[in-house]
């Protein structure tokens, strides 16, 4: 059975992560402003000091954890991708593991945001600003698709 959902060739492919890319990038971006501005609001309760002092432990650990573990996973199955000789399989294992690297970037910084809701303590959306540099740098480049999974240049045109 043939699949017509998916991408099948590798600038389909390129094109489909640049769009999931810049939708989680997105997200963030609306999400911390939505949230800053809700939590501004007049009348608005907040929480207690003592959660304050839970979060600001809990954000930074989450965060290295999280994204530590999304680049140890792509760096692990990265190795495997490359020795599989078939280059659409390639660039399609490439986009799975890219979007688990994406998602284990994101989730720190949507914790930090909430964390910034519940205690409007801006070190919380500073945080999710430096994660959403580093989700930045992450941006799926034809270069470092090419660089990571060792395909032709060719392949993308």
């Amino acid at each position: 059975m043939r699949n017509t959902l998916g991408p099948q060739n590798p600038k389909a492919i390129m094109i489909s992560m640049k769009i999931i890319f810049f939708a989680l990038c997105s997200g963030i971006v609306f999400f911390a402003i939505a949230s800053y501005f809700v939590s501004m609001q007049p009348g608005q309760v907040h929480a207690d000091k003592s959660i304050d002092d839970i979060f600001i432990i809990i954000v930074p650990v989450f965060a290295l954890i999280s994204i530590s573990a999304g680049y140890f996973l792509y760096r692990s199955k990265l190795q495997l991708i490359k020795d599989n000789p078939e280059m659409l399989v390639k660039c399609q294992q490439f986009q799975v593991i890219s979007i688990i690297k994406f998602a284990l970037i994101e989730a720190p910084a949507l914790f930090a945001i909430v964390s910034y809701m519940l205690t409007t303590n801006y070190i919380y959306l500073a945080v999710a600003g430096l994660i959403l540099v580093v989700f930045l740098i992450n941006f799926p480049s034809k270069t470092k698709i090419q660089n990571d999974i060792e395909i032709n240049t060719d392949d993308f045109n």
